[in-house]
């Protein structure tokens, strides 16, 4: 009877092993994919946001560059529509002053020639009057198109500021689901997962903004490593992770797991040596305060 027993235990054991080996497969394949997805995510982030802080501070100098030419525009515009009133004056006198000059023409008791004289003058002087005005005229005309100008470039750069701050804000989205997606198959992987992600290096944020230069890289089978040119003494700690640029261009991340006076060393994630470039000696690796 007992080995009865045990073989009907046996066979009802087979499928529930079967379809907890399959489970098992299942979460490992939806945890490797979000995973992946998690890192071209963090890949995509990173590079939108270096782009993003440079074309940030881009346009507010542009911005700032264009604002002080509309406030000088404007003060050039009001200084020229101040000299076309006064030419405008100097025009009015001047018909006032040749009018009364006709009017008293014939009382004068000088010659013909004083009389061609006087009126040759005044003439000039309403003509050179009149010239004045009209070039004071096209010079505002001029002033007022050039500030219009200088308008639309402004409000183009502050339009080109806000569409950034949306994309990036769209970006921080994505990222947040693609966190959510690769942090849910985790739970019923098993035992195996835990283990895995205790045998890292725990994360840590950095304390302080830090730019140093990688000076030697090292690539095995297993991993890619890195060290730079900070340590401990510039306030370097283990578990931090770093933007490796070169020029503007994202390289990937270095995450310290060890930490000397004036070394530390690292392992590269996120390199794409197809695309972005491989890491390599002479890089920036930067750390900023919070991240």
């Amino acid at each position: 009877m007992f080995v009865v027993l045990v073989a009907l235990l046996s066979v009802a054991l087979v499928p529930l092993v079967v379809t907890q080996s399959a489970n098992q497969a299942t979460f490992k394949a939806q945890a490797e994919s979000a995973k992946s997805e998690l890192a071209s995510v963090n890949a995509s982030l990173q590079t939108a946001q270096s782009a993003a802080a440079r074309l940030e501070t881009d346009l507010q100098v542009r911005i700032k560059e264009l604002e002080g030419e509309r406030s000088a525009m404007q003060s050039e515009l009001a200084d020229k529509v101040a000299r076309v009133r006064t030419l405008e004056t100097e025009v009015a006198n001047a018909q006032v002053a040749q009018a009364k000059f006709q009017a008293g023409l014939d009382l004068l008791s000088s010659s013909d020639k004083e009389k061609v004289e006087l009126v040759k003058k005044l003439t000039d002087q309403l003509t050179d009057a009149r010239t004045k005005e009209v070039q004071a005229r096209s010079e505002l005309v001029a002033a007022e198109g050039e500030l219009a100008s200088l308008t639309s470039k402004y409000e183009n750069a502050v339009q080109a500021r806000r569409d950034l701050e949306e994309e990036v804000q769209k970006l921080m989205e994505v990222k947040s689901q693609a966190d959510a997606r690769a942090a849910a198959p985790a739970a019923p992987a098993g035992p195996s997962a835990a283990l895995g992600a205790a045998g890292e290096t725990e994360r840590v944020a950095a304390d302080r903004n830090l730019v140093a230069r990688i000076i030697d890289v090292r690539r095995t089978d297993e991993a890619i490593y890195a060290e730079i040119d900070a340590g401990s003494s510039s306030g370097v700690r283990q578990g931090w992770t770093l933007m490796i640029g070169d020029g503007a261009t994202f390289v990937g991340d270095l995450r310290i797991i060890r930490v000397d006076v004036n070394r530390a060393v690292g392992i590269v994630e996120l390199e794409d040596a197809s695309g972005r470039g491989e890491v390599r000696s002479g890089q920036r690796a930067v750390a900023r305060k919070g991240e």
